[in-house]
């Protein structure tokens, strides 16, 4: 379990400050709303104190606009693209070498 990187997860991405300024919410709660839009997809939480839970918990009860939703698609469906291609490359240099 690894909270959201130990909160290295929202920082780099400008798209969730723009998106938790717009809605008034947290980086995790747009997040967690997305990911719970999602079908197939199944958000795991875990909190050791009261205040994540109430975080975690406002995630909820509302929806990002559908551009919204389409906007974080498509910004994830590239990096995943970027991730994979990275991978396989990371498997063509010898071991040796990688660092």
């Amino acid at each position: 379990y690894r909270p959201l990187l130990n909160g290295k997860l929202m920082k780099g991405f400008k798209i969730f400050d723009k998106l938790s300024k717009k809605y008034d919410k947290t980086q995790a709660q747009i997040a967690l709303n997305w990911l719970v839009s999602k079908k197939n997809v199944i958000a795991v939480q875990r909190t050791s104190s009261n205040e994540h839970l109430k975080e975690n918990l406002g995630a909820l009860g509302w929806d990002l606009s559908d551009e919204d939703y389409q906007k974080l698609d498509r910004y994830f469906k590239r990096l995943w693209y970027v991730y994979k291609v990275a991978r396989h490359a990371r498997r063509l240099i010898p071991k040796r070498l990688r660092f």
